[in-house]
């Protein structure tokens, strides 16, 4: 035995990305993004693709089948399915509507009645405009708007009118805290 998950909690932090007051019970997983739950996962290494999904199942609270052989990429469209369905089942599912002047935000309480979506990952730091912002009909004065409305235009131009927004509020510290985060939600 080489320790207690206690007594190594800042060796596995470090390993992980999984902060400390997650690993020692002090705070919940769901107290955090999709955004950075997914990237405790970024520099994870596994021997079957699958398990890189299936890793994150109880960071997100959900229980769905192991299925072996199904490929990474199947076994990660059953993990969103999985989350999405999680964050409808509380709010339904809110879309930005990517053709809104200023942007809007439409909520679709069924999943019968979803329409089809893209995802978008945006990263910005605390001071620029935020999901209460777009709400409030504030998002056009904030800083990041353009860039969120450039990815707006991409979509109307491929032929999609929503997009689910996951964003990640980047407080770091030193620069190489900041660029490991933006990376890794890059990945994503």
């Amino acid at each position: 035995m080489i320790g207690t998950k206690h007594e190594l909690v800042s060796d596995i932090t470090q390993a992980t990305g999984i902060p400390e007051y997650i690993l020692t019970h002090e705070k919940r997983p769901d107290e955090y993004s999709v955004s950075e739950r997914m990237a405790w996962a970024a520099k994870r290494k596994t021997n079957r693709p699958e398990d890189l999904a299936y890793c994150m199942m109880g960071l997100f609270g959900i229980k769905m089948p192991v299925l072996y052989g199904e490929g990474g990429e199947n076994a990660f469209k059953r993990l969103h399915k999985e989350i999405m369905s999680l964050m409808n089942q509380a709010s339904g599912l809110r879309l930005l509507d990517v053709g809104s002047e200023p942007l809007s935000i439409e909520t679709f309480p069924s999943q019968e009645n979803q329409p089809e979506y893209a995802i978008l990952s945006h990263t910005w730091s605390t001071s620029e405009v935020t999901f209460q912002d777009v709400i409030l009909g504030r998002a056009i004065e904030r800083k990041g708007y353009q860039k969120i409305m450039g990815c707006c235009k991409q979509a109307l131009r491929d032929g999609i009118k929503y997009l689910w927004v996951d964003t990640c509020c980047i407080d770091k510290t030193s620069s190489a805290e900041l660029q490991e985060a933006i990376c890794s939600m890059y990945k994503w």
